[in-house]
């Protein structure tokens, strides 16, 4: 048979190839690949030959078929028989249909060429077939084709999407899964935005016997979802949509590569590159038409072509799980050591009983009127209730035995005891350990984190390392949380905060001191005064933040006084949980509004958790707290 060359133009589809090879080919040797539903172009065949001179001028009708049987033998469906594995057309746009005729003229390129015009193919069905160009001279298919017609093919189509996590780990949340872009201590060195993607097809893998085989790809695209867990504002702002990341780019990256060859298993891996933002999600797409995945978007739970049509009812389009980044703050958690000085000795000066009242003299000037209101005086194997005192007096309910009193030693607390174990002997909580309440987590992890909705989970790991936890910092019984450049003081890591240089926008980090009491005239001593149950030294506001730059710096850490959350409502436990997960709040930027950031929470009946403006707020957040 005369062999003609072929010259290629591709017009339409990224996924078909084509290539003229020369030599034996069977039918499982395939040269040219066509994604389903793809079409392009046999470009044009040209071919002078002296043999064909006598045809200048003439014209000659071709016939391109999809065929069965081997070159040379060439059957071509009969007019109107259902389409194979391609169809054929000479538009683009077509009808497809198994067999196409189109008229030439010879020597339209010159004297003794022909140049055909160009054939349209378009896969149909998963499968193998031959596509033949016939000139359609004498009887039937007397002449011959061009190197059999344009080739072999594979329709193939991708059949399935899969994250590899590579050196980041995924795990399963919401029916998706969801990524932790950020470092995981502060020397790490991986980039864990980057996870591996891997599309699988069902075309067959390359042939090493045919020469410099053009190869079935797949085209990777990512998507912007919608935000699966509301569609209100200020959150969400345009509803079931997609394009609601606050990442840039908002679609992430692909960053492996977007048309990528199958390898021996029918298999085709990139690599996506997240974003930083908590509650960003993305899916990322794989199929092997071009034109096609540029119309994809995310449409409420499914991502949708350019006609809205679902990817999974068209399937010429594979789809990820839903991916959800989620951001981890990571939290050294200190406590102080043992209570001291939390109370007044001396000896009785003197004492004057009354019916009700009675009043002790004491050789011990008390700095703050009414200081031990509610408290104790122990003296002589008794105890006394602390009405109120003065710099010298100490008032105490009931009658007294002067003569039993003056002269012998006396301690005198007041009502402190901030983990309630005390049981009517008070002492001052001399001798115990400043220790985190056991319900001081409760808001922080585990089903009941009320940042989970913003897509943050608090980790209590010492803020990168879990000795930077120190139980033995030096007690204070007051902190002066009225002045922050005091406060400050309290945060370098000579004074216990070993994380100070950790945190960075690759690795949040927040310090968590449990303190004793605030400042002396907001630890209800007298009962007159308020009970302060913790502060953050923080830069924050409560207007509802649009962009990235209006994010607010928030602080670097924060103080829980758990005498003070003792005070508040008779050391309810609830107040324990509210409290860190409450100024944990300011330290990332929030200000006092309503809900869990209220000034002053009505317990019980509060709603606790963040409101939506919150919520949004947080989601903007990319740098560590206080930066």
């Amino acid at each position: 048979m005369q062999r003609w060359p072929v010259t290629v133009m591709i017009v339409v589809g990224i996924c078909a190839s084509f290539l003229l090879q020369n030599g034996s080919v069977n039918a499982q040797s395939f040269d040219r690949a066509l994604c389903q539903k793809s079409t392009t172009s046999t470009g044009t065949i040209t071919g002078p030959d002296p043999f064909w001179a006598v045809y200048d001028g003439r014209s000659i009708e071709l016939v391109a078929c999809e065929t069965t049987g081997v070159a040379g033998t060439l059957t071509c469906p009969s007019p109107g028989a259902p389409p194979g594995n391609v169809g054929l057309s000479l538009s683009p746009d077509g009808p497809f249909t198994p067999e196409v005729r189109a008229t030439t003229t010879w020597g339209n390129c010159g004297s003794g060429c022909m140049q055909s015009p160009p054939i349209y193919i378009k896969g149909l069905t998963d499968g193998p077939t031959k596509v033949d160009i016939c000139p359609a001279i004498g009887q039937g298919f007397a002449i011959g084709c061009f190197a059999r017609g344009p080739g072999i093919y594979q329709v193939y189509t991708v059949q399935s999407m899969e994250f590899d996590p590579q050196n980041t780990s995924l795990e399963d949340w919401n029916g998706g899964k969801r990524i932790f872009p950020g470092k995981e201590n502060p020397a790490d060195t991986i980039n864990h935005r980057f996870v591996g993607v891997k599309a699988t097809t069902n075309a067959q893998p390359p042939n090493p016997n045919v020469f410099d085989q053009l190869r079935a790809k797949v085209i990777f695209k990512s998507v912007d979802m919608d935000d699966p867990t509301t569609d209100n504002a200020p959150i969400d702002g345009n509803g079931e949509q997609g394009n609601d990341n606050r990442g840039t780019p908002k679609t992430g990256r692909i960053v492996g590569g977007n048309n990528i060859d199958i390898d021996a298993n029918g298999a085709a891996d990139t690599t996506f590159e997240a974003t930083m933002h908590p509650g960003d999600n993305f899916k990322v797409i794989a199929g092997c038409d071009q034109t096609y995945l540029n119309g994809l978007t995310g449409l409420g739970p499914n991502v949708v072509d350019a006609n809205g049509a679902n990817i999974t009812s068209t399937q010429r389009a594979h789809a990820s799980d839903l991916l959800t980044v989620w951001r981890k703050l990571h939290i050294e958690w200190d406590e102080m050591s043992f209570v001291e000085g939390n109370r007044v000795t001396g000896i009785i000066k003197s004492a004057s009983s009354g019916t009700t009242l009675s009043t002790i003299t004491i050789d011990t000037r008390i700095p703050e009127t009414d200081r031990f209101e509610g408290g104790q005086l122990h003296v002589g194997g008794q105890s006394f209730h602390v009405l109120s005192n003065q710099q010298r007096n100490v008032f105490v309910s009931g009658p007294v035995d002067e003569t039993l009193l003056v002269n012998q030693l006396y301690v005198l607390v007041d009502d402190d005891d901030f983990n309630l174990n005390q049981q009517g002997m008070l002492n001052g909580d001399e001798t115990e350990k400043v220790m985190k309440n056991q319900n001081s987590k409760e808001f922080l992890e585990g089903p009941g984190n009320v940042f989970s909705p913003a897509f943050i989970e608090p980790v209590f790991d010492g803020g990168g390392n879990p000795g930077n936890d120190d139980g033995e910092l030096s007690f204070k019984l007051n902190l002066d949380s009225d002045k922050t450049s005091k406060l400050l003081m309290e945060l370098s890591p000579a004074t216990g905060r070993d994380s100070a240089n950790n945190g960075k926008d690759d690795f949040w980090v927040a310090y968590l001191r449990s303190a004793y009491q605030s400042i002396s005239n907001e630890d209800k001593d007298p009962t007159s005064e308020p009970a302060t149950a913790g502060i953050a030294p923080a830069s924050v506001n409560t207007n509802t933040w649009m962009d990235v730059n209006e994010v607010q710096p928030g602080g670097e850490a924060l103080f829980i006084f758990h005498e003070g959350e003792k005070e508040i409502i008779g050391g309810l436990p609830l107040i324990h949980a509210i409290t860190p997960a409450h100024e944990l709040g300011h330290a990332l930027g929030l200000g006092h509004d309503s809900h869990l950031m209220s000034d002053g929470i009505n317990l019980p009946g509060a709603e606790l958790k963040f409101s939506d403006k919150h919520l949004n707020n947080l989601r903007w957040r990319v740098h560590s707290p206080g930066k």
